[in-house]
């Protein structure tokens, strides 16, 4: 334990914690580590209203997130603090591996088969998983690459056109890349997503948006066909944060 805090004297003996002595400091302050099963609620009838001390720290165990109680014990006011996502080197969901570049900005990587890409249109694939209730995903940038398998190319409708999306296929499109020209090329190629032209902006009702997982979806009229070799796939890299909601 370290020795150069800064204690009341009666919470030090000498060159050692007190422990005892800062431990009835935290009682008498109302001040500890709170678990609930789920986002705490604000106010003179929230959790742990008139028992949590201001400073008080809570973890919702439902969604791995730590809040801190930033008003009074009569009215406590829990303000996110972390994600517990902030906290893992690396882990792997269903078909998506994701890494931290850092404690705030991730990667998701998913790689798209043959027979997904096809079915884009109809079927979109989740790139990031919904992140719980209160927080929403927010993308960054995002790049897809085309791995040509050497027999064939995709062919399909004039204006292929991937794009991310919140929730589902029938949402506004955030960012959209992957061109006519990418999807049918016959050799391996990288392509930058796109942010919406300038001058038009993107409203999307918070329903669409809090707790819903991004998606990629083929954003055009039909289904990407060819390929019969069936040996083509897109790698599918996404930088995003998750933010809490307001």
């Amino acid at each position: 334990m370290p020795t150069t805090f800064s204690l009341p004297n009666h919470q030090s003996f000498g060159n050692k914690l007190n422990t005892w002595a800062w431990l009835k400091n935290m009682m008498n302050n109302n001040l500890g580590i709170l678990t609930n099963a789920g986002a705490p609620t604000n106010g003179t009838s929230g959790t742990f209203a008139g028992l949590a001390g201001p400073g008080c720290v809570l973890l919702d165990i439902t969604n791995k997130n730590l809040y801190i109680n930033t008003n009074t014990k009569a009215s406590p006011t829990w303000t996110f603090l972390s994600s517990s996502a902030n906290f893992s080197s690396e882990f792997t969901s269903t078909g998506t591996t994701e890494s931290l570049a850092n404690t705030v900005i991730k990667t998701a990587t998913v790689l798209l088969t043959n027979a997904q890409i096809k079915a884009l249109r109809a079927t979109p694939i989740n790139v990031v998983a919904a992140p719980g209730a209160g927080f929403f995903v927010y993308p960054i940038e995002c790049i897809v690459e085309l791995v040509y398998g050497g027999n064939n190319a995709f062919t399909g409708a004039a204006g292929d056109n991937l794009g991310l999306k919140w929730q589902d296929g029938t949402t506004t499109t955030i960012m959209s890349g992957g061109l006519q020209a990418f999807i049918q090329a016959t050799n391996s190629a990288f392509n930058k997503f796109v942010d919406p032209a300038v001058g038009s902006d993107v409203n999307i009702a918070k329903t669409a948006v809090d707790n819903k997982p991004l998606v990629i979806h083929n954003i055009t009229g039909a289904e990407i066909a060819g390929n019969a070799a069936n040996d083509n796939t897109i790698n599918v890299i996404v930088k995003y944060a998750i933010h809490p909601s307001l």
